[in-house]
């Protein structure tokens, strides 16, 4: 996999070495009031206000045949009172490469250190080409209250093949290497492992096919403590009507679990399904999705995670959104607990100058583990944000 990337990477770079180059800079600077903005019990009942600062700058360099992205992230946020102040750092690059009609390339490295849940536990993706969204990612619940700093090494490399119009096969392999900046009850571990897929177009609005994602959990810390997992599933997306897209995947989760003291084999049903409406003016999804995710200190655990967002554009210079989701960390061999997060927040933003704007969020969320119980939070905050760029 390491020389797939180093292969991928430069040659992105050798076919975009005279292409068009833009720089985009995102940032924004906001003041946030929390009444337990970790989930923790330092600030259980005990409010604190925050000045939160993020910078975003974004590279890209493209061509008719490839794209190179090479970005990164800075926030840092102030207290008032009960905690120290924290910095979060992210990297990033990405390429992909159409060497041929049929055949596309992509790798990526990325880095991050941050503290989990700092920002939530839901990352809503972005719509793809065909109106489509992936269902959010829930971030690593068994950490939720405990102000555990994470840093993680990412790396992926794929191939694309198209054969003819109808029809897509895919390949790419992944790896993780991931570390907790705390010296208790805490695993560092790595994932690694490979995801096939095949797709077809079998009518205008819809396409059939079929996935399979083969993952293995390594422990670092403990004794010899691993977890395989193979996850076949099938495939579908459609359009309905001129607006609704609905697509999802469904198949099963069969695992090979591996500890010092004890070993265990589990069947699990896997998938996801995205409901999704574009319009002029208004998104709207509602996702539901069962996997095994990693994590720190608990294993690879199943997951289940739902969860809804709206987006509506009021006028050219004002929009208001909502999103929602539930999600829970079922029991694994080496922790039995269940884990629980509900979130829910409601957002709006307008223009006030050139590229940029207002912003005004609110939101609940509620976190309920066996270290802490149930701790919830409310939090307001209202800032500027900003989006520049230029062809250099």
């Amino acid at each position: 996999m390491r020389r797939l990337l180093i292969a991928a990477l430069p040659l992105s770079m050798a076919g975009i070495a005279n292409a068009k180059t833009d720089l985009t800079v995102n940032g924004s600077a906001s003041v946030r009031a929390s009444q337990n903005p970790y989930l923790d019990s330092t600030g259980n009942s005990q409010s604190t206000i925050a000045a939160v600062g993020i910078l975003s700058p974004t590279l890209t360099i493209s061509d008719a045949e490839s794209q190179l992205n090479i970005g990164g992230s800075v926030q840092h946020i102030e207290y008032n009172r009960l905690y120290p102040s924290s910095d979060s750092v992210s990297a990033n690059v990405s390429g992909n490469w159409r060497f041929s009609p049929k055949w596309t390339a992509t790798a990526s490295l990325g880095y991050d250190d941050s503290i989990v849940g700092e920002n939530g536990f839901f990352n809503f993706g972005q719509f793809n080409d065909d109106g489509t969204r992936p269902p959010p990612t829930a971030d690593d619940l068994t950490l939720a209250g405990r102000r555990i700093k994470r840093r993680s090494f990412s790396a992926q490399a794929g191939l694309n093949y198209q054969p003819n119009v109808r029809e897509t096969v895919n390949f790419s392999l992944f790896a993780n290497e991931t570390r907790a900046l705390a010296t208790i009850d805490t695993e560092n571990y790595a994932t690694y492992g490979n995801t096939f897929g095949y797709s077809r177009q079998v009518s205008r609005r819809t396409s059939i096919g079929f996935t399979n994602t083969t993952l293995r959990y390594e422990c670092r810390s403990q004794g010899r403590c691993f977890t395989n997992s193979v996850q076949p599933q099938l495939t579908f997306s459609t359009t309905l009507g001129r607006d609704w897209t609905l697509s999802g995947s469904a198949g099963a989760s069969f695992s090979q679990i591996r500890l010092p003291s004890q070993a265990s084999d589990t069947v699990r049903p896997a998938g996801s399904a995205t409901l999704c409406r574009r319009q002029a003016r208004m998104d709207i999804c509602l996702t539901a999705s069962q996997t095994i995710e990693t994590t720190v200190s608990n294993g690879a655990r199943p997951t289940l995670a739902l969860t809804s967002s709206i987006n509506y554009r009021l006028d050219q210079k004002s929009s208001v959104g909502f999103t929602a989701g539930y999600t829970r960390s079922a029991g694994s061999a080496l922790n039995q607990d269940d884990y629980d997060y509900l979130s829910a927040r409601i957002f709006g933003s307008r223009s006030i100058a050139r590229n940029v704007s207002f912003t005004v969020d609110g939101g609940y969320d509620r976190s309920a583990n066996p270290f802490f119980g149930t701790r919830s939070n409310f939090s307001v905050s209202m800032g500027l944000s900003f989006s520049l760029g230029r062809t250099l």
